[in-house]
């Protein structure tokens, strides 16, 4: 009798971790309300003490549908609604409204980056152009000591997602139908230094476009304001086919349930990992060391 019970709570035993699994992962991404495209710019800043996931359903270029679970999003900056310190070090998530100029051409060589717009109006990316594509390394600028990249550029809209992934040179702006764009999202993963490199560039930035290119490559992400990575300084007017990948969703997902085992309990940004201005000429290698420990035990969580 004995051998017999005991045999049963063995045969039963693979049946009950299977069974735990399960719950785990039904519970770990919540019933999320949709985005319905009308959220106003900024829209999570109105949040009081209750943050909640919402959700959007995207459409795979194979038609196949995805719901997408979003992480909850801080209600103290309307830019970047997460950052790598409020997700256990594994991503920052970016989110652009308005007039939406873009960067320029620009490399992250070590994060993959998604972009999808859960609002109004629609972005055209630019990636390398079908067959073209390779991943430049660390000391590789395109167009300056290898041969520029050619590119060609995509309309996304409300229910598309791209990832291109990290080594690739991409930009983004607004499509020339649109005046405004609301709550389109880019998802950084490690998310290193964005912050950093946005306050590097732009219009309030005294710094030449060598200038540029030299200290964001130094933080992992080279800007190129003259447009020699793609051999065109007129960049924006760029047009034709774009290479195109698995935009690895459940990946993406993954990311945001194991992120928010970090979130605020107040929804409010923690203590900031670079607080721009910096001395460009000096970036702090402590704190960039610092950071890939955090991603390190961030990724942890993955596993």
């Amino acid at each position: 009798m004995r051998r017999a019970a005991l045999l049963l709570l063995v045969a039963l035993l693979p049946l009950a971790a299977a069974a735990a699994r399960r719950s785990v992962s039904e519970t770990a991404v919540p019933a999320a309300k949709p985005l319905d495209g009308s959220e106003p710019e900024g829209w999570y800043l109105n949040q009081t003490d209750t943050f909640e996931r919402r959700s959007i359903e995207l459409t795979l270029p194979d038609g196949k549908t995805f719901t997408l679970v979003l992480p909850r999003l801080l209600r103290d900056n309307k830019v970047f609604a997460r950052n790598f310190n409020d997700t256990c070090g594994l991503y920052t998530l970016v989110i652009n409204d308005g007039d939406v100029g873009g960067p320029p051409p620009h490399i992250h060589l070590a994060e993959d980056e998604w972009f999808f717009p859960t609002g109004q109006g629609q972005v055209r990316l630019y990636h390398p152009a079908p067959g073209t594509w390779r991943r430049y390394i660390p000391g590789e600028l395109p167009g300056i000591n290898v041969p520029a990249q050619q590119m060609g550029s995509t309309l996304l809209k409300r229910g598309g997602i791209f990832l291109s992934p990290h080594g690739t040179p991409h930009f983004f702006t607004r499509s020339d139908s649109d005046t405004r764009v609301t709550n389109f999202m880019a998802v950084h993963h490690l998310g290193m230094n964005a912050k950093a490199v946005v306050a590097m560039g732009g219009p309030q930035s005294n710094n030449t476009d060598q200038e540029v290119m030299e200290q964001s490559a130094l933080l992992g992400v080279p800007l190129d304001q003259a447009g020699k990575f793609v051999g065109n300084a007129n960049y924006t007017s760029i047009r034709g086919d774009v290479a195109r990948f698995d935009p690895q969703l459940e990946r993406l997902q993954r990311l945001f349930d194991a992120g928010e085992a970090c979130f605020p309990a107040d929804g409010k940004t923690p203590v900031e990992f670079i607080q721009p201005p910096m001395d460009w000429k000096n970036p702090e290698a402590d704190r960039v060391d610092t950071h890939l420990r955090s991603s390190a035990a961030g990724e942890a969580l993955l596993n």
